[in-house]
């Protein structure tokens, strides 16, 4: 295995647990729509787009996470770069 591969794999299984910890929060528009009778019908689009947007950041900050981890040896001055890092937009 190359060093790329490493990392790449290394970034989707962290893509696809961020997926996978989204998930679940999916049923929540079904249980509102199915038991909301009086109010709106929600809208599918912007609940599309709010779901791209958590993965598109999710996946943005991993990337973040991933560059401080392949910078530093140890893992504990990664995570401390990667959240001062990710506080700098804020």
């Amino acid at each position: 295995m190359t060093d790329v591969e490493v990392v790449l794999g290394k970034y989707a299984a962290a893509l696809a647990v961020l997926a996978a910890a989204l998930a679940p929060t999916l049923c929540y528009a079904f249980v509102l729509q199915t038991f909301s009778s009086g109010l709106e019908r929600i809208d599918a689009g912007a609940l599309a787009a709010g779901y791209a947007m958590l993965l598109l950041v999710g996946a943005f900050f991993i990337a973040i996470g991933l560059v401080f981890s392949l910078l530093t040896r140890h893992p504990f001055s990664a995570a401390i770069a990667s959240f001062c890092a990710m506080c700098v937009p804020y």
